[in-house]
């Protein structure tokens, strides 16, 4: 039987033949705090001039014109207060969807690079114009059956490399004409990643107008960090597994052949040797008779080491039958939630 300790600072591994012993570690540094936001320009509002580009929001707003992160794909325009607009919901531009804006509708959106992994809450506030595309005062609806729906909806990227929509929030209808309304919702992003933001809505054409064929005005957006993905990890330390009567919360996965770890008694004769627990009434045990083709790792549940100083790692181990060191020690560490092991 014998010691080993390492310094997960200076961490050396061993070369396995017969099997591997994988400690794995979260590492959770979390440099986000609550209420930051991830939305360039939330304001919607002239007062971020771009220092590169100089863009003070005036003119169309188009695919090739936009404002402090946001662009349009089709219609759409950064509008200012007007006796038609009205007044913003905050100074001093708002975003415009027209009534109709073609077969395709209208969009607006902005790309967050490198969301990091959490919970989000997201908001808007947005207000409808009663009156349609042939003038008449209508309440904009879309309950009915076979109605379009405006939309907000929050899209990552596939492996091709295409926007997928994972959320989306369908506005409620409003009860007042231009009279501004708050929407509200939650998501979680799994995994740190590009993330896309869209508003949509589409009216149709002139010639053939949909429910949705009404002015559509959005206004201070916000896209902030709520809190940290839950995490089951071990945060409370020295934490310690004698395998007196199982394996605990470790978990094993045969690397090649038929044999894995298990729960031994004792005294654990493996062929011709026995060898005795180091503490308790067992071991965590592994044996091939026939070892050569034979792996499996023995892995620990998750820590969160990011408040522990000096961290190190102390098994004891014995070799009954072969003598000399067959093992492998691997710490695995993930930067923050979502991150790949590394």
């Amino acid at each position: 039987m014998k010691k080993i300790t390492q310094n997960l600072t200076n961490l050396k591994a061993w070369q396995s033949i017969v099997f591997v012993f994988m400690f794995l570690f979260s590492l959770t540094i979390n440099s986000q705090e609550v209420g930051d936001e991830f939305l360039a320009n939330p304001g919607v509002n002239t007062a971020n001039v771009d220092a590169d580009t100089g863009f003070n929001g005036s003119g169309g707003f188009n695919a090739n014109n936009g404002y402090g992160g946001w662009t349009a794909g089709t219609g759409g325009a950064y509008a200012s207060e007007t006796t038609n607009n009205g007044a913003c919901h905050s100074p001093d531009r708002m975003f415009r969807l027209y009534k109709v804006g073609g077969a395709d509708g209208q969009f607006i959106n902005q790309i967050v690079t490198a969301l990091p992994a959490g919970n989000y809450n997201y908001g808007f506030w947005n207000k409808w114009d009663f009156t349609n595309n042939t003038n008449a005062e209508v309440s904009p609806t879309w309950g009915a059956e076979g109605d379009v729906t405006p939309k907000f909806t929050i899209k990552v990227q596939d492996a091709d490399g295409n926007w997928q929509t994972v959320h989306t929030h369908v506005p409620t209808e409003p009860s007042a004409d231009m009279t501004w309304t708050e929407e509200t919702g939650t998501w979680t992003n799994d995994e740190t990643r590009d993330v896309r933001v869209m508003f949509y809505k589409n009216g149709g054409t002139a010639n053939a107008p949909t429910n949705l064929n009404h002015l559509w005005y959005i206004d201070t957006t916000t896209l902030n960090y709520a809190s940290a993905l839950s995490s089951s990890a071990v945060d409370s330390f020295p934490y310690c597994t004698s395998f007196d009567t199982d394996l605990g919360d470790w978990t094993t996965e045969i690397v090649s052949g038929t044999n894995d770890w298990t729960s031994a008694a004792s005294n654990t004769t493996t062929g011709s040797s026995s060898v005795d627990a180091y503490s308790g009434g067992g071991s965590a045990y592994y044996y091939a008779y026939n070892y050569s083709g034979h792996g499996s790792t023995l892995m620990s549940t998750a820590m969160d080491i990011s408040s522990v100083v000096n961290p190190q790692v102390t098994f004891q181990i014995a070799n009954p039958a072969w003598g000399g060191d067959q093992e492998t020690l691997q710490v695995w560490y993930k930067a923050a939630a979502g991150d790949d092991w590394a």
